[in-house]
């Protein structure tokens, strides 16, 4: 499955993104998944290409370890995200795709950077992960 999405020629953080945009543009959501399991709902999602929001980071989460990406599944209010670390700090990764008018690409983007997209939802509190850096991801493309 990774052959297909990434090249050996990419950076990690260009594969990581191929990955997002994978699942973003190339996945079904359908309300439903085993949220119990993990791992089976990546391969569920896998060889489907159809889930919700925690398919979608089960998927997520074993093409980025895959990487060697260390990845940490996010709930907020019975929404499913990552934070992963590609060896520069914990960044918010949340490849659902929100519709066609969504403005939002959540890739690797700081709390700060979270916060400014829709301020009541990220308003800060005493959140259970690590700290994001303070400084946006560079992307090396």
């Amino acid at each position: 499955v990774l052959a297909k999405i990434v090249t050996d020629d990419m950076t990690t953080a260009q594969k990581a993104y191929a990955i997002y945009r994978d699942i973003y543009y190339g996945y079904i959501f359908r309300d439903y998944s085993n949220k119990r399991d993990w791992k089976y709902e990546a391969w569920r999602g896998l060889t489907t290409r159809k889930g919700d929001c925690f398919t979608y980071c089960a998927v997520a989460k074993v093409l980025l370890e895959k990487l060697g990406a260390r990845t940490m599944f996010v709930n907020r209010w019975g929404h499913y995200w990552l934070l992963v670390d590609l060896g520069s700090g914990w960044y918010h990764f949340d490849p659902i795709n929100h519709g066609p008018r969504s403005k939002y690409e959540i890739f690797m983007l700081t709390m700060e950077e979270m916060q400014s997209m829709y301020p009541s939802y990220w308003k800060k509190n005493d959140w259970a992960f690590p700290a994001t850096p303070e400084t946006p991801f560079v992307r090396d493309w």
